[in-house]
């Protein structure tokens, strides 16, 4: 049967504490090596705009081929880190005491190609799938914009009022599919532990997460995801605040001063804000991992028992004839 959230909440906690060390030092290392490669990039970028000229002509920042180079570093660092997260999991849930890291690295090793390839199938059908959306977005625009041009014949609005025409048109098409993109991710939320825990990979592990997400009682699951990713939210959105209200404080003044400023000052509190915020950011990122990883394992343990239930007793009522009758 599947657990009750506080059932979940209780076994995530009392994981979590057992293996705080073993969850939390390799969080730790996996989410500063991914934010160091995308904070160099972006601090590049932000440097160009500090050095645009009144023209409005910035000069080029990070060169195109580090953001290729810095994707393929965090998806084969990804799986590595994945396999290791889930071996400690594992060991706890089967013998009830702290994983040795030592195991956990060994499991992760193990099992690399199968997250590997698990994780470019999951690139594959995000490919597919985001290729989808923009083709609705595009459908969706030319039919709103055909209408719109109609009226715009006769009447020839200005630029912001035809923006704002278009945008109320589209609204209710990109609230859909921002329902449907985060359906998406949502189907997938326990395509981390399946290769470990099940010895299976690629196309397989895949449509298991969509399979014990939709079948494993899809309103608990639902449920139990939507609160831990709301708790996320909050925490991560108020540490955005309180790092990022400077730069936006600092954006209103120079938007009411009379004399002209540079784009220097007003991406300044950005420039120094931004680092700050990545190194707060990331230690409270990998401090709610600790906890929260534990709990969608558990969400997803729970999921996958009573699909096989369900799927069991799906069997077991099929009735089964001798040969010749």
């Amino acid at each position: 049967m599947s657990k009750s959230l506080s059932e979940v909440f209780s076994s995530a906690w009392s994981m979590a504490k057992r293996n705080f060390v073993a969850l939390f030092v390799p969080t730790v290392i996996y989410v500063g090596v991914v934010l160091l490669l995308y904070g160099i990039n972006a601090s590049g970028e932000l440097t160009s705009l500090t050095r645009m000229d009144q023209a409005g002509y910035v000069p080029q920042g990070a060169p195109i081929w580090t953001s290729a180079v810095m994707f393929a570093i965090s998806v084969f660092l990804a799986p590595l880190y994945s396999g290791f997260i889930t071996a400690v999991l594992r060991g706890t849930s089967i013998t009830g005491k702290p994983t040795p890291m030592r195991a956990a690295w060994q499991a992760a090793c193990a099992n690399y190609t199968k997250y590997l390839l698990t994780t470019l199938t999951q690139i594959l059908f995000g490919f597919v799938f985001a290729m989808v959306i923009a083709v609705i977005a595009v459908v969706a625009v030319f039919v709103s914009a055909l209408q719109n041009m109609v009226d715009w014949a006769v009447y020839s609005p200005d630029v912001w009022e035809a923006l704002a025409t278009l945008f109320s048109a589209l609204f209710p098409a990109i609230v859909i599919m921002a329902v449907i993109g985060w359906f998406y991710q949502f189907s997938q939320m326990f395509l981390s532990y399946i290769p470990g825990m099940e010895q299976t990979q690629g196309f397989k592990a895949f449509f298991s997460s969509f399979r014990y997400i939709y079948r494993g009682n899809f309103l608990k699951n639902l449920g139990h995801i939507l609160l831990a990713e709301v708790i996320q939210g909050l925490i991560t959105g108020l540490v955005a605040v309180i790092f990022f209200l400077p730069f936006f404080v600092n954006l209103g003044m120079c938007i009411n001063m009379d004399s002209l400023v540079t784009a220097e000052q007003i991406l300044h509190p950005l420039m120094w804000g931004l680092p700050l915020y990545m190194l707060v950011g990331g230690l409270v990122s990998s401090l709610m991992s600790v906890f929260f990883t534990p709990y969608y394992f558990e969400v997803y343990q729970s999921a996958k028992a009573e699909t096989d239930r369900r799927e069991a007793a799906k069997g077991a009522a099929i009735p089964q004839y001798p040969y010749g009758r």
